[in-house]
């Protein structure tokens, strides 16, 4: 799920991106909403941007993706197999970005389009880009 609201809230206030949180823990949407009023009160970002932000408590294996273009995921590869039928519901040409971690035997329904790789001194970290067929 989307946790604390990291990307969602970074995604929202630094590129203006309607950014729309997903998480089953009703204490990580707590923390994430204090985050969200303690930025606010630093008054470095524009009202505006702050009504980009979205969460809502729900299960991620529970819901139709067909309302997003982009879908950001950061999925151990032992919960992939819980992905699949979730991805399927995503549009054709919804990009979907997984950070660290390749999506393995999701061919039938993503084509990967590109690989970041970053390299590090201490860890090569990888972000995969898919687009669903």
């Amino acid at each position: 799920g989307a946790g604390n609201g990291q990307i969602i809230i970074y995604s929202a206030l630094n590129y203006g991106i309607n950014s729309f949180g997903i998480e089953i823990n009703e204490n990580l949407i707590i923390e994430a909403k204090e985050k969200i009023k303690l930025i606010k009160k630093e008054k470095k970002f524009k009202k505006r941007l702050f009504r980009k932000i979205k969460l809502i408590q729900e299960d991620f294996f529970n819901i139709s993706l067909e309302n997003y273009n982009f879908i950001y995921i950061f999925s151990l590869p032992t919960m992939q197999k819980y992905l699949k039928h979730v991805l399927k519901t995503a549009n054709p040409g919804a990009i979907v970005i997984s950070f660290k971690y390749s999506l393995i035997d999701f061919e039938e329904i993503l084509k990967l389009s590109h690989k970041l790789e970053l390299k590090d001194v201490q860890q090569d970290i990888n972000t995969y880009y898919y687009v669903k067929l």
